[in-house]
C-alpha cells in the first residue's frame, strides 16, 4: 500500500447534535434513510440482444453468486492518524452505514436478513427490527436468536420506528452488542447462518474458509491508489480505496456541509456520500453502467464511471444487483474499477 501524504486535518463546521455526530454512550441510535439517494425510474436498454437483469427479480438465482446469504458484513478502516481523527473515522463509517442501509433493500433475491448486521470499528449497525428481537429484548440468547429470526422471515410483524414500510438501522456501541453474552453463547450449531456469522464477527474469531466466515470488507484512504485520473476504485468481494492526495471529502447537504478529510487545497471538496454510493456497487459485484445504456444522458445513475454529486440508485442499479445474485451472470465485475473524477479536474 502506498504510504498516504500528511496533511493538517482539513477546518469544518460541525452541525448541531444529530446523527453525524458520532455517539460515545451507550445508547442506540436510529439512523435515518437516505431517500434522497434513490432516484426515479431509470429503465435499461438492452446490451445488445442480452438483458441485464432476470426476469423475474423474486425467484432465487439457479447459481447463488456469494451475496445471496451475506446477513454480516465486517468493515475495517484504514485511515491515516494524523488525517483522520476519531471525528473522521465516525464519519466515513456512519457514510458506509448509510450506504449499504440502501443497497440492502434492493436486493429482491438475496436471503432474509441480508446485510442486517454491519460492523464498524466501535459501532454495530443492526436492522431496526431485528435490533429490540435480538439486543434489547430478554430472554436467553436462544430465545432472542429465535425472535430476531421470527422477524427476518416476516413471521412476526414489527413496525420501523417511524412507521414506514421500509425500515432502517440502529447504531449500537460494539460494547452493548458484547454485553448480550453472544460471544459466551455455544452457536456451532448455527455456524453456517446468521447467528454464527454475527458471533465470528463480533467477537474477533478468525473464520477464512469456515462455514461460518462472514463478508469483510476494507474502506483505505491513501494517495492516489487507484491513479491520478480517479477519485476511488473498489474491488468485488474485498475492499475500497479513497484518494486523499488530490482529493478532500465532504458530508451534509446545504448549510450543514463539512469537510471530512483530505487535501484541504483540493476544493470544491467531493461528496463523499455519492463516492460511497458508487463504490459499494463496486464491492457488491456490479460494474458500470454504460451512457449509451441510459435513456437520457442527464440521469446520474450510481454506476456511471465519472462523479457526479448528485448520483443515486435507479431501477438500472437494482436490476444489476439482482443479476449478481446469480454466479454466472456475464456483466459482473470481476476486477478492480475506478470512478473517474470529473472532467473539469482532470
Amino acid at each position: 500500500m502506498v504510504a498516504a501524504p500528511v496533511f493538517a486535518a482539513p477546518e469544518r463546521v460541525r452541525e448541531p447534535p444529530s446523527i453525524r455526530e458520532p455517539a460515545s454512550s451507550s445508547e442506540s441510535l436510529r439512523i435515518p434513510l437516505r431517500t434522497d439517494r434513490w432516484c426515479p425510474a431509470s429503465p435499461l436498454r438492452l446490451y445488445g440482444k442480452d438483458e441485464l437483469a432476470p426476469k423475474d427479480m423474486k425467484g432465487r438465482p439457479a447459481n447463488p453468486s456469494w451475496i445471496v446469504d451475506m446477513p454480516v458484513l465486517s468493515v475495517r478502516i484504514e485511515a491515516p492518524q494524523r488525517n483522520c481523527d476519531g471525528f473522521c473515522l465516525g464519519q466515513i463509517g456512519l457514510t458506509l452505514a448509510e450506504s449499504v442501509n440502501l443497497w440492502r433493500h434492493l436486493c429482491l433475491r438475496c436471503k432474509p436478513g441480508f446485510l442486517d448486521f454491519v460492523l464498524v470499528d466501535d459501532f454495530v449497525y443492526v436492522d431496526e427490527k431485528v435490533f429490540p428481537a435480538l439486543f434489547s429484548g430478554g430472554g436467553a440468547i436462544f430465545e432472542r436468536i429465535l425472535r430476531a429470526e421470527r422477524v427476518m422471515l416476516g413471521l412476526d410483524a414489527v413496525a420501523s420506528s417511524d412507521g414506514n414500510a421500509i425500515d432502517s438501522y440502529v447504531r449500537i456501541p460494539r460494547a452493548t452488542a458484547l454485553a448480550t453474552n453472544i460471544c459466551k453463547a455455544d452457536l456451532s450449531a448455527l455456524s453456517s447462518m446468521w447467528p454464527g456469522k454475527l458471533q465470528h464477527a463480533l467477537c474477533a474469531r478468525d473464520t477464512e474458509g469456515e462455514t461460518s466466515a462472514f463478508a469483510r470488507l476494507t474502506v483505505a484512504f491513501g494517495d492516489n491508489p487507484c491513479g491520478k485520473d480517479f477519485l476511488a476504485c473498489g474491488d468485488p468481494a474485498k475492499r475500497i480505496d479513497f484518494d486523499i492526495s488530490d482529493t478532500l471529502y465532504a458530508v451534509g447537504t446545504g448549510a450543514s456541509t463539512f469537510n471530512v478529510l483530505g487535501n484541504p487545497r483540493s476544493v470544491p471538496a467531493v461528496d463523499l456520500d455519492a463516492v460511497m454510493l458508487h463504490e459499494m456497487g463496486h464491492f457488491l459485484g456490479l460494474g458500470h453502467l454504460q451512457m449509451k445504456n441510459q435513456p437520457a444522458a442527464f440521469f446520474p445513475a450510481a454506476m456511471l464511471d465519472e462523479y457526479r454529486g448528485d448520483f443515486c440508485i435507479s431501477i438500472a442499479e437494482t436490476m444489476m444487483l439482482n443479476s449478481m445474485t446469480e454466479a454466472r451472470w456475464k456483466y459482473r465485475a470481476t476486477a478492480c474499477s475506478g470512478l473517474r473524477r470529473p472532467r473539469s479536474a482532470r
